[in-house]
């Protein structure tokens, strides 16, 4: 990347750079982006071998029983309230 654009990334980003952190965050940048681009040419790579995939659509269909394992649940809950597992309140509103 250029300083330019180090700079005008700073810049969005809100930070200032010196010189020293500018040529820093060039070399780190570039090295970045240089392995985005491998990662990408590999998966290039890779959707050539396999070819493109597709979501298969499937109907929704209830695979078990409605509250199959609601009662080991609640056997193994310290703490029940009714059907539901009973636990500490953890956040404060004030």
């Amino acid at each position: 990347m250029e300083v330019k654009e180090i700079e005008d990334l700073a810049t969005m980003a809100r930070i200032a750079l010196t010189p020293e952190e500018v040529a820093s965050m060039q070399e780190r940048v570039g090295a970045v982006l240089d392995y985005v681009s491998q990662v990408q040419e590999i998966a290039a790579n890779e959707e050539k071998k396999i070819g493109i995939v597709h979501n298969v659509m499937r109907e929704d269909v209830l695979t078990r029983v409605p509250n199959q394992y609601t009662n080991a649940v609640l056997a193994n809950a310290p703490s029940t309230k009714g059907r539901f597992v009973e636990v500490q309140k953890v956040i404060d509103i004030e």
